[in-house]
Parts: C-alpha cells; sequence; structure tokens
C-alpha cells in the first residue's frame, strides 16, 4: 500500500492576544482567514494566511491542541486505513469543523500533536 499524498497544512501558535499576533504576521505578508469566536464573542482561533499555507493562532486552546501542526490530505479515510497498518491511531474519531474540513488528531512518540485535515465530503 503506497502512503496517500500529503501537505503541509499549518502551524498552529499560542496566542493569548490574537488581534496583537495578526498584526505582528501582517507585517510578514499574512492576510487574515477564517475566524472562529467564543461563547462571549472573543476570537479564539484565527487563521494568518501566505503562499498557501496559513498559522493558526489560538487564544482559546480548551479543545484544541496548541503547538501542533497540520497535515492536509485529499480524503482522510485512505490516510486513515495507511496510519492504521502502521500501528498509529487518531486521539478521536474525525470531526467535522466550521472551517469545511474533516479533522483529527494524533500523538507521536514524543507527546507532539499533529493535526489531520482533509475535506469534508460532499453530501
Amino acid at each position: 500500500m503506497s502512503t496517500p499524498a500529503l501537505a503541509l497544512n499549518h502551524v498552529a501558535l499560542a496566542a493569548p492576544d490574537p488581534e496583537a499576533s495578526a498584526a505582528f504576521y501582517q507585517a510578514f505578508g499574512f492576510v487574515r482567514g477564517f475566524t472562529r469566536h467564543d461563547a462571549a464573542g472573543r476570537i479564539a482561533l484565527l487563521q494568518m494566511h501566505r503562499a498557501g499555507g496559513f498559522i493558526e493562532l489560538l487564544a482559546d486552546t480548551d479543545g484544541v491542541a496548541p503547538g501542533h501542526f497540520g497535515l492536509h490530505t485529499a480524503e482522510i479515510d485512505p490516510m486513515l486505513e495507511h496510519l492504521f497498518v502502521q500501528g498509529i491511531a487518531p486521539l478521536h474519531p474525525p470531526r467535522q469543523g466550521a472551517s469545511g474540513v474533516i479533522w483529527t488528531f494524533f500523538a507521536d512518540p514524543a507527546g507532539n500533536r499533529v493535526e489531520l485535515t482533509a475535506p469534508c465530503p460532499r453530501a
């Protein structure tokens, strides 16, 4: 079985003050993308895009692994099957995200988090 194609998608960073972090990365040419707010209306997650990838700024790390990196594949099931054969299981079943992707997390042997995303299948 060959390994399904993957691409580095994003790096997630802690950002207790997302507006200050956004201004910093805008100076490098990043532009604002998908934003998720918490129940109080504050920014919980802000994607900053540049050159086909993005930085994910995390103000609220509840339920999201801080300090992770994301890999993207065209279809999640073939990649999950490939990893299962290798003895690697996700930390939770894949979920549909508000940004329009299917996602799940893995932990490497050192405990570092890796997010795997794929486009949501069309209904």
